[in-house]
């Protein structure tokens, strides 16, 4: 049987048309927690309802992110209870929310950090007040494995969040400064927190270590064992 030539092309574009890559299939989704909107109506100078009524405070925490949370954490640790802490969404915790099913509870996003080092005072304090460090020793059902970070670039996979491919010299030596620059901090001891038991605070004064610290670059911090915090188990309500 022979075959035309109108009807060869013919057949060949549909084989084509049935080997060419379909299209992935969406996912599905939507973002929870989105308020920006509400924030927006500050920076935008909305109009609003009169103010029919007014208290006064002595300190106002403007935030219930981790910060904000922390805030009012040492205040009322410190037996200071006249504050009150404002939060536009309706539940507190910022990057560090979480929500829950009927199975378990699970994190929308900040729920991970290092575990802290012995100067690291402050936050092992809290995390005793949270029943994550016990007599010197944490929680094992509180820790978990680093994260593993992978970055899709130039339609491939590389093992964490750092660019190694394609980038140019200029880019490669800009990194490797910083590198240096962590590792000579780390020494030191620059980078403890609090800050008043770091050797920042002692050696290098804020305008030189800023300065120092402009490099357009994302930056990643790696970490070894994080620990799994909840504000959830911190603060029960603003």
């Amino acid at each position: 049987m022979k075959l035309g030539r109108r009807k060869f092309l013919g057949l060949g574009g549909a084989a084509l048309v049935g080997l060419s890559l379909k299209s992935e299939k969406k996912i599905e989704g939507s973002f929870v927690n989105d308020s920006f909107q509400l924030g927006h109506l500050l920076r935008d100078r909305a109009g609003f309802p009169a103010v029919k009524h007014v208290e006064k405070v002595p300190v106002v925490i403007v935030g219930g992110g981790i910060a904000g949370l922390s805030a009012a954490w040492r205040l009322r640790k410190r037996g200071f209870t006249d504050f009150v802490l404002l939060e536009m969404n309706q539940q507190p915790g910022g990057n560090a929310r979480w929500g829950e099913n009927e199975i378990t509870a699970y994190p929308w996003a900040a729920h991970y950090v290092p575990v802290p080092g012995p100067k690291a005072l402050y936050v092992r304090e809290l995390f005793e007040d949270l029943g994550v460090l016990k007599n010197g020793q944490w929680e094992e059902r509180y820790l978990v494995f680093s994260p593993q970070e992978r970055l899709f670039l130039y339609g491939r996979w590389q093992e964490g969040i750092e660019p190694a491919v394609g980038l140019k010299q200029k880019d490669r030596d800009q990194f490797q400064r910083l590198e240096n620059l962590f590792a000579e901090f780390r020494k030191s001891g620059s980078f403890t927190v609090p800050l008043e038991l770091g050797a920042l605070s002692q050696s290098l004064s804020n305008s030189a270590f800023l300065q120092n610290f402009r490099i357009s670059i994302a930056l990643h911090f790696p970490i070894g064992s994080a620990s799994r915090v909840s504000t959830r188990d911190c603060f029960t309500g603003t």
